[in-house]
């Protein structure tokens, strides 16, 4: 018989895809008359990443891969016909998390969310980096370019330039002097 460290001791830190996760120290649920304790979370969980130790939220490079994977192949995603709709797959690597993860989460930091450098590509390593959500919103279908002087930039990287509000450009206000 194996013994168990106490109720809310730390456990070792475990080592995973070259990253260090240190898991949370057991919970507990508190029994009802009658009841005994029962163990809820810790490492006997059958959780294959390791990255959402029950009770707590998912580590957002999973929650990337399970949104993904629902744009793709969930036609009752709200935005599905724009991802599985129009044909956007998943790389096969790409179909188990644990690859995902080994591929991705080396280069992710908070704020950031998952990006298609070519927006009709697959998702695949090779077409997926990190990004913020200005960055991506410079990669969309549905950007309007201006051109100036033989420059050409989308009306917020103008707006971020020549530090005027947005709408300027959509009032026909003069902005270029």
């Amino acid at each position: 018989m194996t013994k168990r460290a106490p109720v809310g001791a730390e456990r070792p830190p475990l080592e995973h895809n070259r990253k260090l996760i240190t898991l949370m120290p057991s919970t507990f649920v508190k029994p009802s008359a009658g009841q005994s304790q029962r163990h809820t979370g810790g490492p006997h969980r059958k959780t294959i990443h390791g990255l959402a130790p029950k009770g707590l939220p998912p580590h957002p490079v999973y929650q990337a891969w399970q949104n993904m994977r629902a744009r793709c192949y969930n036609p009752k995603y709200p935005k599905f016909k724009y991802y599985g709709g129009r044909g956007i797959k998943v790389d096969a690597a790409w179909e188990s998390s644990v690859q995902f993860i080994a591929d991705m989460m080396p280069t992710w930091r908070r704020g950031l969310t998952l990006e298609r450098k070519d927006n009709d590509g697959p998702y695949s390593k090779a077409n997926c980096v990190w990004a913020t959500r200005f960055e991506q919103a410079q990669n969309s279908r549905h950007l309007h370019l201006l051109e100036h002087n033989g420059k050409t930039q989308s009306i917020a990287q103008w707006a971020r330039e020549l530090k005027v509000p947005r709408w300027h450009f959509y009032l026909g206000r003069p902005i270029f002097k």
